[in-house]
């Protein structure tokens, strides 16, 4: 076959094509939110069987920064007394259309109180009710997730709640929401003061409400009374929380009888007053930016609002200048002595974290300050000591004359020996000042510790004395006749007349 061509025939290869990886990664993103979404929806259609599917509605804000699923007409199975008790209680009966306008509104109000007038809606919020649930029974819960592109929140409501309660979540999601925006994958913990604080100034700020009820009408006409009307009635009745006590609230303190009414208004005041500060809404924005980047809340204040004060001891102060110019008191209070006395032993008595062993979580444990001294590393010394001696500071200023020089000895010991620590074991052998090791340093701090402690146990015991002594005088007087006529006989007092 010469002179012909034979043509061979090769396979054709076709290229694939080439997706990036940056489009990957939105796509992988996307379908997981949809498929976040997607289960929302059947968790919350399976619960309420007795309901149509179209009952079940997804509604979306004005902003559409907020999405609520829910049934549009939720059953509430309840008496007629039970119905009573719960509105008695500020309970709120939820529904999809409602809630998402409540959210907007306080979305709204927080904003304007904080000059943020046009701020970028960056995450978006899931919001479910879950029917037959109330607030007492199961808690609401707030869940954020981290993707790629940003944060995805997450609340799950009782369908019958207690408005304080809604109210918080739902302010607790915004801060958390804006506080998350320059971290990584880790949330951010919102202090309590602040949640608490804004909660209560923004509900006395709004004269329509934050919260939509389903049969609630608004009055456009309605007169704003004195927002600090029971604010004021509340802290001159009571004695107010410190700075350091609102930074650090003991544990359950919310559920104690009396004290979360002073901790909730203590906060409102503050709040307001930082916010009355030249720029306080930008240095309050600046710090809950700020939560996220710092490892704890204390530095993120101190950065923001570093054009008012300096150190937590200059807040502490200007915190009580504040009480006092607001409850019309120009002088301290002074504690009654027992108060003072355990209020000393508290402070003498901080709370460390401790680890009992390497594979074991840090345990939060009283230690003595001789203790304190001898066990831990330098850098927590500084730290605990500067606290200490700004509650002795506060603390001397409000005892009683029989405490008030032990307070001044301790804080005087403490505070010459966090001078003498920073040159203890480095400062050359001068005639002036001689070597100090940190040893010795250490041993003498402790027994001019001890001596005080000595001190303070005989000056505590001598007051008790005192006061079980005037207790005693105070029965006798009252048993004792005020004519000086003798006390009836056996027989008189049997034969005397019952009244």
């Amino acid at each position: 076959m010469a002179g012909k061509t034979v043509l061979e025939a090769r396979p054709v290869r076709i290229p694939h094509p080439v997706i990036p990886l940056r489009a990957l990664r939105r796509s992988i993103t996307h379908l997981m939110r949809l498929v976040t979404v997607g289960i929302l929806a059947g968790v919350l259609a399976s619960p309420w069987p007795t309901h149509a599917a179209s009952d079940f509605v997804a509604i979306r804000s004005k902003s559409r920064k907020f999405i609520v699923f829910g049934h549009s007409h939720p059953p509430i199975k309840e008496s007629s007394k039970s119905d009573k008790k719960t509105r008695s209680q500020n309970f709120i009966h939820l529904r999809p259309q409602l809630l998402a306008a409540s959210c907007e509104r306080i979305k709204e109000e927080l904003f304007r109180s904080l000059h943020l007038f046009n701020p970028s809606q960056k995450a978006k919020v899931y919001l479910t009710i879950v029917p037959g649930k109330r607030s007492a029974d199961q808690p609401v819960v707030i869940s954020s997730d981290h993707f790629s592109d940003g944060w995805l929140y997450r609340v799950r409501i009782p369908s019958t709640i207690e408005t304080a309660i809604l109210r918080k979540a739902i302010i607790k999601t915004l801060l958390l929401e804006r506080a998350n925006r320059n971290v990584g994958a880790r949330s951010t913990e919102i202090p309590t003061w602040l949640l608490e604080g804004l909660a209560r100034y923004l509900q006395r700020e709004t004269v329509s409400g934050l919260l939509l009820h389903p049969d609630s009408h608004t009055n456009i006409n309605q007169r704003k009374g004195d927002p600090l009307f029971q604010v004021r009635k509340t802290l001159t009745e009571g004695s107010p929380f410190t700075f350091n006590e609102l930074s650090n609230p003991e544990p359950g303190f919310l559920t104690d009888d009396g004290s979360p009414k002073l901790y909730r208004t203590s906060a409102h005041l503050f709040v307001r007053r930082l916010l009355q500060l030249k720029n306080g809404p930008i240095c309050m924005i600046s710090f809950i930016d700020r939560l996220g980047q710092c490892l704890n809340w204390q530095t993120a204040f101190l950065k923001a609002f570093k054009p008012h004060f300096e150190s937590l001891l200059e807040v502490e102060k200007w915190w009580a200048l504040v009480l006092a110019q607001f409850t019309g008191q120009t002088n301290w209070k002074t504690y009654p002595a027992m108060a003072a006395f355990k209020k000393l032993d508290k402070i003498l008595q901080p709370t460390v974290k401790l680890r009992p062993s390497e594979d074991k979580s840090p345990v939060q444990t009283q230690l003595t300050l001789q203790k304190l001294i001898g066990k831990m590393d330098r850098k927590v010394q500084e730290a605990i000591i500067k606290e200490t001696l700004t509650q002795l500071v506060l603390l001397e200023h409000k005892s009683p004359r029989e405490l008030a020089p032990i307070v001044r000895e301790y804080r005087t010991v403490l505070k010459s020996y966090l001078n003498k620590l920073g040159s203890s074991g480095y400062a050359a052998i001068t005639k002036v000042l001689p070597y100090t090791g940190i040893t010795t340093l250490k041993r003498k701090t402790v027994k001019q510790l001890n001596r005080l402690d000595q001190r303070r146990a005989k000056a505590k015991q001598a007051w008790q004395e005192r006061s079980s002594n005037l207790a005693r005088q105070s029965r006798n007087s009252l048993s004792t006749p005020n004519d000086g006529s003798a006390p009836p006989s056996g027989k008189q007092a049997a034969s005397a007349p019952r009244r």
